[in-house]
């Protein structure tokens, strides 16, 4: 033992407990992983006694080695949960786990926040492969093709909550795994409600007139062609209106170009008020406008909408001149040529060409009135 103790220990003192305990002997393993010195055990045996079983006391060394290392790996493990649970907590994006039947089994702070959840026990007895509402984005689908054909995925979709939260969200999914199998999924869910917003108030801006507030040219090939789409998809009947402002060139050239302005700004007002939700005016350049209607169910209805609007737009316009604080009116006329879809064209190109013919037609003939596209 004194040699064991080295400088330590008093060899006076090693010596009286070697002679109290009766102590010879000593076997010592060291224990250790890879140059990692993790301990060392000591076997004593009383005087006169030595190590029988040599084999014996190596596999109870191995057995031990195992147990501390074993022991070691459960301290770090318990450690690294607890560094994940805490990352995870505190993280600034949503994140939720599920098993392979979609029911949840762990959702951290933020995505109780982003769903509006009142509690994680409520939000725990949400299923993300039943649930209707994400049934209704895809996102269900989505979740059930990640962990069937074990990829990741990410997309963006609209969602409103059980709670009554709408968000725009992007998400991100990876399957979860235990050895080769695939156990269910991780989903990393962030709120871009508000990068959303500011990106469709950009993409509205690019397509609106900045002086009359209707659309621009450029709404042409996005939103009056998706329009169109939805119509061809549903089979619905809509109705494409040529028009511009008649002898608006007098106008500028007598009043100048604000009043030319303020006639422009009225006159989409006075549209707009006669526009449906998913109707549409363009101002295409000038004074020269393009109306789209709609689903008007029926031709005939054309008329009838054609014929409110050209009353609504012709007429007495009352103008204010601030610069010279002046107020007058002007007469105004104009024409307008209608086409419709399917009919007379399946695209706006088409569309437009066959609704000019039928304002030209109106312009021929005098001016201030509308005309149907001829069969």
């Amino acid at each position: 033992m004194h040699e064991l103790a080295g400088d330590a220990v008093e060899k006076q003192l090693m010596d009286q407990i070697e002679e109290t305990f009766d102590t010879g002997a000593a076997a010592v393993a060291r224990i250790g992983k890879t140059e990692k010195h993790i301990g060392d055990f000591i076997l004593l045996f009383r005087k006169g006694e030595k190590l029988k079983n040599h084999d014996l006391f190596m596999l109870y060394l191995s057995q031990l080695g195992q147990f501390i290392e074993k022991t070691r790996l459960e301290k770090s493990l318990r450690s690294s949960q607890r560094r994940f649970y805490t990352l995870a907590e505190y993280a600034p994006i949503g994140f939720v786990s599920c098993n392979l039947s979609g029911e949840v089994t762990y959702a951290n702070r933020k995505l109780l926040e982003i769903m509006d959840s009142p509690s994680y026990g409520e939000t725990r007895k949400i299923n993300l492969i039943e649930l209707p509402g994400l049934v209704k984005t895809g996102f269900s689908e989505n979740l059930r093709s990640c962990m069937d054909r074990d990829l990741q995925m990410s997309f963006d979709v609209s969602y409103e909550s059980i709670w009554g939260r709408n968000s725009w969200l992007s998400v991100h999914i990876t399957p979860s795994r235990e050895g080769d199998a695939v156990t269910g999924a991780n989903i990393l869910i962030n709120d871009i409600t508000d990068k959303k917003k500011t990106e469709d108030e950009l993409r509205e801006r690019a397509v609106r007139d900045s002086l009359t507030r209707a659309y621009n040219r450029y709404a042409l090939d996005t939103v009056l062609a998706d329009r169109l789409s939805e119509a061809g998809e549903k089979e619905l009947i809509s109705c494409i209106a040529v028009l511009d402002i008649d002898d608006f060139k007098d106008i500028n050239d007598t009043r100048g170009h604000k009043a030319g302005d303020s006639v422009l700004k009225y006159l989409a007002t006075r549209v707009k008020k006669e526009l449906r939700e998913n109707d549409l005016i363009i101002r295409t350049g000038g004074d020269e406008f393009v109306i789209y209607l709609h689903d008007i169910k029926d031709e005939k209805n054309a008329g009838i909408f054609m014929d409110r609007i050209f009353r609504k737009i012709t007429g007495e316009y009352s103008i204010e001149d601030t610069f010279d604080d002046e107020k007058y009116t002007l007469e105004i006329g104009c024409s307008m040529g209608a086409a419709f879809y399917p009919v007379d064209g399946d695209t706006a190109e088409r569309l437009m060409a066959k609704a000019d013919e039928a304002l030209y037609k109106v312009k021929k003939s005098g001016k201030c009135g509308y005309k149907l596209a001829d069969k």
